[in-house]
This record gives C-alpha cells, sequence and structure tokens, in this order.
C-alpha cells in the first residue's frame, strides 16, 4: 500500500507539472511592451508603432535611442489596466532601445524596454527626380538640367535632357550609363537634412557626379508611384 500510494504521489506531481499546476500566473508588471518583438528590424527613417499595456491612472511617454519622448494614446480602462499605443520614427542605422516610462503610479515613474534594429533601405521601386548640370564647383551657372525615373527594381534608369534621353543600369543606389559612367546615389530617411538644409519630410535620394570636362551633375529623386 505504501508503494502505491507513493507512485500516486508521483504520478500526481507530474501530471501538475505538465499542465503548469505547480505555479501561479505572474501578474503583469505596471508598464508593459508588447510590440515591436525584441530585436525586430526597421527601415531607417519608417514608423515603428510601438504598443503596450499600463496600470489605470498612469501616464505613458516613449522614446527611441534616447530621442525626444511621444505620448502614447491611451485606451479605454478594462480589468485595471490600459493599452497604448505610439508611433516613433526609426532613428540612424544601428541598435537602439524603445522605453515606455510611466508616471503617476505610486513609487515614482517605471519603465519597460525592448531593444530594435535600425536598416538601410534596400534599393527598390520606382523615384522620380530632377537634376541639374552646372559649369563646376561654385560659384557657377546652371548648364542645363532635365527630369529623370529610376526603376530599382528592374535595375535601369532614364534621364532627360529635353529631347535627349541617357539610360543606363543601377548599382544599388548609384546609377551607371552604358558608357560605364557613375553617377553616385545617397539615400537620405525621412527627418534627414538634404544638401539645401531642409529636414525631409519623406525618403530622397541625393545624386552627384563630375563629368570629365569639369561639369557637375546634382540631381534628387522621391518615391514615385
Amino acid at each position: 500500500m505504501r508503494t502505491t500510494g507513493l507512485l500516486a504521489l508521483a504520478f500526481t506531481i507530474a501530471l501538475l507539472t505538465a499542465c503548469g499546476g505547480q505555479g501561479q500566473p505572474q501578474p503583469l508588471a505596471d508598464v508593459v511592451i508588447t510590440s515591436p518583438q525584441a530585436n525586430q528590424e526597421f527601415v531607417s527613417g519608417s514608423t515603428i508603432l510601438v504598443e503596450g499595456s499600463v496600470v489605470d491612472g498612469a501616464d505613458i511617454e516613449v522614446t527611441v535611442g534616447g530621442g525626444a519622448p511621444v505620448t502614447a494614446t491611451l485606451a479605454a480602462a478594462s480589468a485595471g489596466r490600459r493599452t497604448w499605443s505610439a508611433e516613433l520614427t526609426a532613428p540612424a542605422i544601428g541598435s537602439h532601445s524603445i522605453t515606455a516610462t510611466a508616471t503617476g503610479l505610486e513609487g515614482g515613474p517605471k519603465t519597460a524596454s525592448v531593444a530594435v534594429k535600425t536598416t538601410a533601405l534596400r534599393a527598390s521601386g520606382r523615384w522620380d527626380g530632377e537634376f541639374d548640370v552646372y559649369d563646376g564647383p561654385p560659384p557657377r551657372e546652371k548648364v542645363t538640367g532635365g527630369s529623370m525615373v529610376v526603376f530599382y527594381n528592374s535595375g535601369w534608369f532614364r534621364m532627360f535632357f529635353g529631347a535627349l534621353e541617357v539610360t543606363g543600369t543601377t548599382d544599388n543606389w548609384d546609377l551607371i550609363d552604358k558608357e560605364g559612367f557613375r553617377i553616385k546615389g545617397t539615400y537620405l530617411a525621412a527627418g534627414e537634412t538634404n544638401r539645401y538644409g531642409d529636414v525631409l519630410g519623406e525618403p530622397w535620394i541625393e545624386y552627384d557626379a563630375v563629368l570629365d570636362g569639369g561639369q557637375v551633375i546634382e540631381g534628387y529623386a522621391t518615391q514615385g508611384d
């Protein structure tokens, strides 16, 4: 009988362990981040939607990479908690921490953090823009100019000098004409500053090249439809 009782006890313990019966559900921390996931990747300059929950009565501010805090939008309370969300702009390429800070709680502010990564946008899609040709470095005069369209997915571009058309291929963000002449392309994310000193509200590519005769090509393109 003693052996049977020990076997029954061992079976009961094993069953409780398999079913998670030995532990009670742990209460949520005062503030938690439910999205994004740890080490999730975002394109620099894109929008990061951060979501989580917090105990009722608190306010939430969210930062990424030590940047300016963004006040989160709080939903209606349910079971003593409120879900929240905030939109942040992915910072420069690298590893960063998103931190949610809850204020208005007893004991002072409480925080939750998650690590994310930001990467460069891969050259893709259609980009439309304009370019100018100058007679040399500043001070200089504009010689000509025109429009351009680049299809990075297909790997080719066209530049229009009035009725004259120049075509070629792409190499990442760079443009290469049929003679092998390279026009350097530099991707700028939204929030960065372009060559004209403007803070960009959308992604932007700047193009630069110097012709054999010393003329300077400067152009830009934004994402097309």
